[in-house]
């Protein structure tokens, strides 16, 4: 008797304990709630102007179709496919909140063997990056931003490139359209 009354208070603890760990899971805050806005179809067309980055697509008029996914409540996976000036383009990226820098993060790879994390700040409907690089031993800085439309069914975007920081070349224009199907 003593011995099963030991085993069940042991059994009980542990059952509790499993209780514990169940209830301390993460659970996605309203950081994560908002990079909803991106989920499902979209089609995207702009107009590449050229930019200083090398890991960028050739100038030119750029179609892709654009699926994203919510991954756990916590990542926002981003699959692209099209073309770019008649050459195929092909992106997968990972949009997540990293708290200790109070900023999403974008990390991006693409079928031209290029990675890149993106740091992005989000106000309102306006999401937007700027980036650092370095292209022919040249520094340059490029900018983006991406503005939704009321109901969340457009993306309005415009990048543009500066060779010190401070005298900024529009290099990219153009929207992104969610598909009819995922309208909300």
């Amino acid at each position: 008797m003593k011995h099963t009354s030991v085993v069940a208070g042991m059994l009980l603890l542990l059952w509790a304990v499993e209780l514990k760990a169940q209830g301390s899971a993460p659970k996605p805050g309203p950081e994560h709630r908002k990079m909803e806005a991106w989920l499902g179809s979209w089609i995207w067309t702009y107009e590449n102007k050229g930019s200083p980055d090398p890991q960028a697509p050739p100038a030119g008029k750029c179609t892709l179709k654009e699926k994203d996914e919510m991954l756990g409540g916590f990542f926002v996976i981003r699959q692209v496919d099209g073309e770019c000036n008649g050459l195929p383009e092909k992106v997968v990226s990972i949009m997540r909140w990293d708290a200790s820098r109070k900023a999403y993060v974008l990390s991006e790879f693409n079928n031209h063997g290029a990675f890149e994390d993106f740091t992005i700040a989000q106000n309102g409907p306006e999401w937007s990056l700027v980036d650092v690089g370095t292209a022919g031993g040249q520094k340059y800085w490029h900018r983006c931003s991406w503005t939704f439309n009321p109901n969340g069914t457009r993306i309005a975007m415009k990048c543009v490139d500066s060779k010190d920081g401070k005298s900024w070349t529009v290099t990219g224009e153009g929207q992104w359209a969610k598909a009819a199907a995922n309208a909300r």
